[in-house]
């Protein structure tokens, strides 16, 4: 029997309870469910996708406490960052990491440093400082808006500037 509940919404950033990593919910999967454990209507779990992950994790609602909610009004606040790396290995000593967020830069930069949402951690591990020179004046940015620009726009024109972009999803 379904039980209606009221679902975390796609694009919602959400910690797993017991686990600790962060992810961002793409839906519901039906087909797929893993383990004992299902969302309160009894038949699907979250799909949640990782930074840095090729795969999919299936986590039931129970296990999942949600951290940042994307506005669907429109609104622009969401920024993408650009970060200095040195000393990757195969780099090129103009390598840079493109992402985007809804805290500040700043304060996504501070966590990447400490562990926390790392990914695949280039910029925990090689991130030297943000550099602001080349993405304030895109700054804010609504949700879409800031997927486009870290996925696309921004890499493209930060390798024909010569950098080589790590990051950008």
């Amino acid at each position: 029997m379904r039980v209606p509940w009221i679902r975390i919404e796609e694009g919602t950033l959400v910690r797993h309870r017991q686990e600790g990593y962060e992810g961002l919910i793409e839906g519901l999967t039906y087909e797929l469910c893993r383990g004992p454990k299902r969302n309160p209507d009894g038949i699907s779990q979250y799909h949640i996708r990782r930074e840095g992950r090729s795969n999919p994790e299936y986590v039931a609602e129970e296990d999942l406490e949600v951290v940042f909610v994307p506005p669907s009004d429109g609104a622009r606040h969401h920024s993408v960052y650009v970060v200095l790396l040195a000393g990757v290995p195969d780099g090129t000593g103009k390598d840079v990491y493109v992402g985007m967020t809804g805290l500040t830069p700043k304060e996504r930069f501070a966590r990447h440093k400490r562990g926390y949402q790392a990914g695949r951690g280039y910029v925990r591990d090689y991130g030297v400082r943000l550099l602001p020179e080349l993405y304030e004046d895109l700054n804010p940015l609504t949700w879409e808006e800031a997927q486009r620009v870290e996925s696309k726009d921004l890499p493209q024109k930060l390798r024909a500037m010569g950098y080589k972009v790590y990051g950008g999803h």
